[in-house]
């Protein structure tokens, strides 16, 4: 009978030791410039980034397990590193044109990472290296909207500047106002032009969750906000019923009319009582006005669509724009 070789314990070790260096010396430059990423690792990546470095936007598979980018099993270098929040590495992958932009296929882009992960500095890096600022996560926050929540003046004044939107909404509607989290915070994004009139998917205004808020200095801030308002929004509504009272209807109507948009701002039922308010007093005048030809239509077209595909959404959009055209 032929006899099996014997294997030593010592050839074992070593062929133990030489299998990661099998491994590693199989791997190709793409999973070799991620794993350096990753581990921060910075000059064994100044070895692989030749000029035009082959494979730089390529994606590679890691380690889920692994603890620097937790859960995520292909990446390529730049998520690695802004994941990890290795700036210096980030840097160097921005200057050799590795792509801000580029998402897992899960949708994750390095600045999502590097917000999610609090990697303020890497945020930094990667929206003057060309990332979008408007670069949205898994359910529409931008980075504007997280440093709001957060209460990161520093970092949501940076991305203002850089050109982050302050109207964008997440998939429940909120704008960054909307998450503001102190005055400090609410008052710089007003100042570049966040709309405190916007409203959230259940009809909420950002005036009136701030009037809300538990801390007292943003409370304070939009109850200001919403007197100021309430009191514009009277000044039109006392202009409309002069001119109206002189028989003044086009310049009455303007007036209504900017009176109703600016009662919208305040939510609730300011905007019917608005409404109410100008068909009263119209209404009271002795000679009111006729409706206009266009109201008319509207109201025709509520009438027939009421009648024949009882529609109630465009029945009521018709009787809207109706009173768009004439507040009467």
């Amino acid at each position: 009978m032929r006899k099996m070789p014997r294997v030593k314990v010592s050839d074992t070790l070593k062929i133990a030791f030489l299998v990661p260096l099998l491994l590693a010396s199989c791997a190709t430059n793409p999973q070799r410039m991620t794993g350096a990423a990753l581990q921060g690792d910075a000059a064994a990546l100044d070895g692989l980034l030749a000029p035009g470095a082959a494979g730089i936007n390529v994606s590679s598979p890691v380690d889920p397990s692994q603890n620097a980018c937790p859960g995520e099993s292909i990446l390529t270098p730049l998520q690695a590193a802004s994941c990890a929040g290795h700036s210096a590495i980030v840097k160097k992958l921005l200057d050799s044109k590795a792509d801000p932009n580029l998402a897992t296929r899960t949708g994750k882009t390095p600045l999502f990472f590097a917000t999610k992960y609090r990697r303020d500095d890497v945020v930094r890096l990667l929206v003057q290296g060309g990332a979008r600022p408007d670069t949205t996560d898994g359910v529409g926050n931008t980075v504007l909207m997280v440093a709001s929540k957060r209460g990161n003046h520093s970092l949501a004044e940076f991305m203002l500047k850089n050109g982050a939107s302050t109207h964008i909404a997440n998939r429940d509607g909120e704008t960054a106002l909307m998450l503001a989290s102190d005055a400090r915070i609410a008052k710089l994004l007003i100042d570049a032009g966040a709309d405190p009139s916007q409203k959230n998917n259940r009809g909420e205004t950002a005036m009136q969750i701030g009037a809300r808020s538990g801390d007292a200095g943003t409370a304070g801030l939009f109850r200001e906000l919403q007197l100021k308002l309430r009191g514009e929004t009277e000044q039109e509504m006392a202009a409309g019923d002069l001119a109206a009272e002189k028989g003044l209807f086009d310049e009455a109507s303007a007036r209504y009319s900017a009176a109703i948009s600016k009662a919208a701002g305040l939510g609730g039922a300011a905007v019917m009582d608005a409404r109410v308010r100008v068909l009263k007093t119209v209404n009271g005048l002795p000679n009111p006005p006729a409706l206009s030809e266009k109201a008319r239509e509207h109201l025709v077209r509520s009438s027939y669509i009421l009648k024949n595909s009882q529609n109630l959404d465009q029945a009521e959009k018709e009787v809207t724009a109706a009173l768009n055209a004439d507040p009467w």
